[in-house]
């Protein structure tokens, strides 16, 4: 076998695929724009579908919230939302299910003696998780019982002469020691390898197809076997056309993510994917020699 017929063939083919708009299209373009899109562009989605559920007006059913008296008034704070009276724990959940409330509160028939005994008690939240403005209106609820119940635990605390502090002795504090440009190259350790095997299959698909079976629709391929290649050189040739396709498509993938994260920081995360603060974003900054 002799390099030089598969350098021929090599080059002819990069050459076709070039003159081609079609493969340009997919090998340039698609990963330039739609890389950033999936990426980036699907957080701010999320961010604004997010904003705009918690703007739209939400309809909450109480049912039994009026026995807790301090427990309905810190409910009825949440912004933005129609409260409405319910007396069957069964309709409300329906009504919820059904799309005609986005969540229901409901306490239970003792719930009042309970908390004066300091036992406990439960207070249920029906919220329908396929909904955005439902869940959102979910979690401005349980921020409220939240409030309440320790409002409940403070007064218990200090009929018994104790403080909250003391129930609290050792509080946990975070100190994570990765740096952003290590916690940087933690995420694209996830991410980077999802590209690389999406992009250069999807890159050197056209030429793929264009290089076989284009050539037996053009009646080209017969012509191609009478030159003094080999079948094997042929193969060759036509083979790294195709990974220098799929590679060059891979490598303009990549550069898109990287400078769409570089001019939209992404929000780092907590432990076990937590969240973490909002000014904390992940530094993504690769050397000559890891980009390599």
């Amino acid at each position: 076998m002799s390099w030089g017929p598969v350098r021929s063939v090599w080059g002819k083919e990069l050459r076709d695929t070039v003159r081609d708009r079609r493969t340009l299209l997919v090998m340039v373009l698609l990963p330039v724009v739609l890389t950033p899109l999936m990426i980036v562009g699907a957080g701010f989605l999320m961010k604004s579908q997010i904003a705009s559920a918690k703007q739209a007006k939400k309809k909450c059913l109480l049912v039994g919230t009026e026995r807790i008296p301090a427990l309905d008034t810190e409910i009825q704070r949440v912004e933005k939302m129609e409260f409405q009276r319910a007396f069957d724990a069964g309709k409300a959940a329906a009504q919820v299910r059904d799309g005609e409330a986005h969540a229901a509160v409901l306490v239970e028939d003792k719930a009042a003696e309970k908390l004066e005994r300091g036992e406990k008690t439960t207070v249920t939240i029906v919220f329908k998780g396929t909904q955005m403005a439902s869940q959102t209106a979910f979690r401005d609820l349980e921020e409220r019982v939240e409030e309440f119940a320790k409002a409940v635990v403070k007064v218990r605390l200090a009929k018994k002469g104790l403080s909250e502090e003391e129930i609290d002795p050792v509080p946990v504090e975070q100190q994570n020691v990765a740096t952003k440009q290590e916690m940087g190259g933690y995420i694209l350790g996830f991410i980077v390898p999802m590209l690389v095997l999406t992009w250069s299959i999807v890159g050197g698909m056209y030429t793929a197809m264009d290089i076989s079976a284009g050539e037996k629709e053009r009646n080209t391929l017969e012509a191609l076997f009478l030159t003094p290649a080999s079948r094997l050189e042929l193969t060759l040739g036509k083979l790294l056309a195709v990974s220098t396709v799929g590679f060059c498509t891979m490598v303009a993938a990549l550069g898109s993510m990287y400078l769409a994260f570089l001019w939209f920081p992404i929000p780092a995360a907590g432990p076990g994917g937590g969240g973490a603060s909002a000014k904390d974003v992940v530094a993504l900054h690769l050397s000559p020699l890891a980009t390599l």
